[in-house]
């Protein structure tokens, strides 16, 4: 997973559109992965755009409006697996 994720994660550092839909996909992702492995791994992901977006020069309401999109995606992460479907848009 950090091969998909790196170099997006660290190429879109200061883009906060980019980073909540990063978010946005993780957290779709999350609930339809069949171990709690893959759930961890996701988690991981979350952590490090998390750092990532706390040490970027965002506007204060970018900066949250992404943290708010990590920790809706960690609570899809936690939670229990739904039905093996995923819609992103």
């Amino acid at each position: 997973m950090d091969a998909a994720f790196n170099a997006i994660r660290q190429a879109a550092r200061e883009i906060p559109s980019v980073l909540i839909r990063i978010a946005d996909v993780l957290g779709q992702l999350a609930p339809v992965l069949p171990s709690r492995e893959a759930r961890d791994a996701v988690v991981r992901e979350l952590d490090k755009l998390a750092e990532t977006a706390g040490g970027a020069r965002l506007a204060p309401c970018d900066r949250q409006a992404v943290l708010v999109m990590i920790e809706r995606a960690r609570i899809a992460a936690i939670g229990r697996p739904k039905e093996r479907t995923i819609h992103v848009l």
